[in-house]
């Protein structure tokens, strides 16, 4: 009938078009194996290409000759000219083992009030262990933060990357370098952190960001990207209203609300930084800060000690912009303009108003990061050796002078 010839017509044409496809193959590779163009053959990429009736390797076993049909083609009919490589390839990234490496380490921190209906939650972030067998865990103080009035109503709740939820208690909080220490009070934390060395930091290294962003639904989240900038200052007010300047590291790794109190990562797997705020404006995209690990040990050290931060202080107030040095003394280079506080340790030692600090210690200072970085390598008692210039009208005198510090906790 008619649908038998229909169908035998079917099967002809196919059976044509895949023999005239195959010998207009054939031509081809005869043309660029004349012109002697490299192709890709059995000898590898870049390999001349065989003439005519030259023998080449067929992957499918046997030979044959370019430009012929070979006696053992491949399955699908590839020409032998054109083999499949078959390449298994295990791959594994420094991002996806930093990853294996300190997310186990990383927690998610929920914040709660109890009220008559049971506890309100006000909060959520993250932390990373850095003592497992203490239970001690690092996070941001504005993760863990209540006013005042609030604070014998309380919990604290860890999650933990092997699903247990505990209790946890608060350690203690410095508002001023957004740090705070808590501990768990029942139960065995999965793992613990290694610190590495923030001072070897470079910009463009790699930064991977572990945390909980938006909240615990995304537990444990990474994102890659670089160290973008060192040495920024981002300005932080206290729940006193006390202004300061946190020195930190900058990353274009995302860092959403709830990333707070994670891990910024090198690709060794340790912890480098803290993560700690995301500048959020429209038109702001990749903008991450992280507290560097080693300006952030003696805050944690003294926390767990004491609960409490006692800082060394010299008794100064910075004046931070350009426009007040050159007003006030005409110089607009390196180092800190002043205000000297009446009776404080840099008043005792001779310091003037509109004195401009040039290094301690040898140390160059030039923001009050800096200094504040500088000095949190003392103790409250020590003396530091102050190199300062002094411009009176027109005159300029330099000198160094010895000043005992003071402390303060909070």
């Amino acid at each position: 009938g008619w649908g038998g010839v229909l169908l035998a017509a079917l099967i002809s044409s196919l059976i044509g078009g895949a023999l005239g496809a195959r010998w207009g193959a054939d031509r081809a590779l005869e043309r660029i194996a004349a012109t002697g163009i490299p192709v890709t053959s059995g000898a590898g990429v870049g390999a001349p290409a065989p003439g005519p009736g030259t023998p080449v390797a067929d992957p499918a076993g046997g030979t044959g000759s370019a430009g012929s049909a070979g006696s053992g083609g491949a399955p699908g009919g590839s020409h032998p000219g054109l083999p499949i490589a078959q390449v298994r390839v295990e791959f594994t990234s420094a991002i996806s083992e930093a990853a294996s490496k300190v997310g186990p380490a990383v927690v998610g921190i929920v914040n709660q009030v109890q009220q008559r209906r049971g506890y309100r939650e006000v909060g959520t972030g993250s932390g990373v262990v850095f003592d497992r067998a203490q239970g001690l865990i690092v996070t941001n103080a504005h993760v863990v933060e209540v006013d005042r009035y609030l604070r014998p109503y309380q919990r604290l709740l860890v999650k933990t990357a092997d699903d247990q939820t505990l209790e946890a208690e608060l350690v203690g909080a410095d508002s001023l370098t957004d740090l705070a220490v808590v501990r768990v009070r029942e139960g065995v934390l999965p793992a613990q952190a290694e610190f590495g060395d923030s001072d070897r930091v470079k910009v463009g290294d790699l930064a991977i960001a572990i945390g909980n962003p938006l909240g615990l639904d995304f537990a444990r989240s990474v994102t890659a990207g670089i160290i973008s900038g060192l040495n920024r200052e981002l300005p932080i007010e206290t729940e006193d209203g006390v202004e300061s300047t946190l020195q930190v590291i900058q990353t274009d790794a995302a860092i959403n609300p709830g990333n707070s109190g994670g891990a910024l990562v090198n690709a060794a797997g340790q912890v480098i930084g803290i993560n700690s705020a995301k500048v959020a404006r429209e038109g702001v995209e990749g903008l991450g800060f992280a507290i560097p690990v080693n300006f952030a040990r003696p805050i944690i050290a003294q926390l767990v000690a004491h609960g409490e931060v006692v800082r060394p202080i010299l008794g100064i107030r910075a004046f931070a912009t350009r426009a007040e040095q050159q007003w006030s003394t005409g110089y607009t280079g390196e180092g800190l303009v002043v205000e000297v506080v009446p009776g404080g340790p840099a008043d005792r030692a001779g310091l003037e108003d509109w004195d401009i600090i040039l290094s301690v210690d040898g140390k160059p200072v030039n923001r009050l990061g800096e200094l504040m970085v500088a000095l949190g390598n003392y103790q409250p008692g020590q003396t530091v050796q102050l190199r300062v210039r002094r411009i009176r009208g027109g005159e300029v005198q330099e000198f160094t002078v010895p000043v005992t510090l003071a402390g303060r906790a909070g």
